[in-house]
């Protein structure tokens, strides 16, 4: 997903991601919430993980930022099981 963009889920698989695997695993269903917060396609040539776990760049740090921001408007609504209007509010 491009930088900062924000996306709420329901459910839905792992998509590769071994910790996201390993929720799953312990918990038995895929049915939990997931937030994510894009942080941009990798650079080609580039290991994914070297890339997932590097360092962002200043302006990409500040996008993060003000995602993460919006998300914590959701998370009353996420506490209080409310997912479809925390959706509603923050994929738009």
């Amino acid at each position: 997903m491009e930088v900062g963009k924000i996306r709420i889920r329901k459910k839905g698989s792992a998509g590769g991601h071994n910790g996201i695997k390993s929720i799953i695993s312990h918990l038995g269903s895929d049915v939990f919430v997931r937030v994510k917060i894009g942080i941009g396609e990798k650079p080609p040539r580039m290991d994914l993980a070297d890339y997932v776990l590097g360092h962002f760049s200043s302006d990409d740090k500040k996008i993060i930022e003000e995602s993460a921001d919006r998300v914590s408007e959701a998370i009353p609504l996420l506490v209080h099981d409310m997912c479809d209007e925390a959706m509603n509010k923050i994929n738009g």
